[in-house]
């Protein structure tokens, strides 16, 4: 009886009843340029700070916002991947190489839905609002031929499409305006979305992804660092007029982003579970 009881438990723990190790680690394979090959330990990507982004259907310098009013934006947001990271966001000086060199690129893109709530409003214009993601996909492209333009938003969904996904709803971030005299200036807010990964092209990753957080810092105006030139179009809408009073704010986005790979059973577990498949085949015959 004991042995019985002592077989059917390591079957519960090689099954999945108890505690299992298993290894999160992913690879990345780069096809194009010296620095073709396959790469351990990927963590996520460090996009450029001259990313771009532009809010639609913003406030106007004709409306009289108060604390407490709402309206629904769009949000557009693209970049270039300025290195690839280890899950410690330190670089892969393989795949970074090969960007510097400009062997090839990859670019992001998302577009987002987002619920505005004016938090403080001063003479009838809104100086910080909070976000609340209604709906939002992104994709990631690689490119062996970089053309991506800021500027211009185009070259950012000409590439073989590499990951997939969408962003987690509800709280999204904060963004803080600065104003003086003549009106609106600056200003700078921050969004930490996580999400989930809905395609992995296996051509380039292994296993697949599953999970990602993608934190970004957006800087509007004066607070500008990259000299304030604004874009003229976006992957999603083109052209673009950049006009607070009319209503459409373009900004600068730094961020980062983070994949959270599937889990693969380590090789001791495969073992185990095995073993525990052989012992319940054993146990039946004796019961038999």
């Amino acid at each position: 009886m004991k042995l019985k009881h002592l077989t059917m438990g390591m079957i519960v723990i090689a099954l999945g009843g108890g505690s299992i190790a298993s290894s999160q680690a992913a690879s990345i394979t780069i096809p194009d340029g010296d620095s073709a090959g396959t790469y351990a330990n990927f963590g996520g990507f460090d996009w450029s700070a001259g990313g771009k982004a532009t809010v639609f259907d913003w406030w106007t310098d004709q409306d009289t916002v108060s604390a407490g009013d709402t309206r629904d934006i769009t949000l557009d947001f693209w970049t270039i991947a300025g290195s690839v990271s280890d899950p410690f966001q330190n670089n892969l000086t393989g795949p970074t190489r090969g960007i510097l060199d400009g062997d090839y690129e990859f670019t992001f893109s998302t577009q987002l839905t987002e619920r505005a709530t004016c938090l403080e409003a001063v003479g009838g214009a809104c100086i910080q609002s909070e976000f609340e993601l209604l709906a939002g996909s992104w994709q990631i492209y690689y490119d062996p031929n970089p053309n991506a333009d800021q500027l211009a938003g185009t070259g950012f969904q000409d590439g073989t499409l590499i990951l997939e996904g969408d962003f987690d709803l509800g709280f999204a971030g904060v963004f803080t305006a600065i104003a003086d005299a003549t009106g609106f200036v600056g200003g700078t807010g921050s969004n930490t979305l996580q999400g989930t990964v809905t395609y992995t092209n296996s051509d380039f990753f292994t296993p697949d992804l599953v999970g990602t957080t993608v934190g970004t810092e957006l800087k509007f105006g004066n607070d500008r660092t990259d000299g304030g030139v604004l874009v003229t179009g976006t992957p999603f809408n083109s052209p673009v007029t950049c006009s607070v009073e009319d209503g459409t704010i373009c900004l600068q986005a730094d961020a980062n982003q983070s994949f959270r790979a599937a889990e693969v059973p380590e090789p001791a577990t495969v073992a185990l579970l095995g073993f525990g498949l052989v012992g319940l085949v054993a146990l039946r015959r004796r019961m038999s």
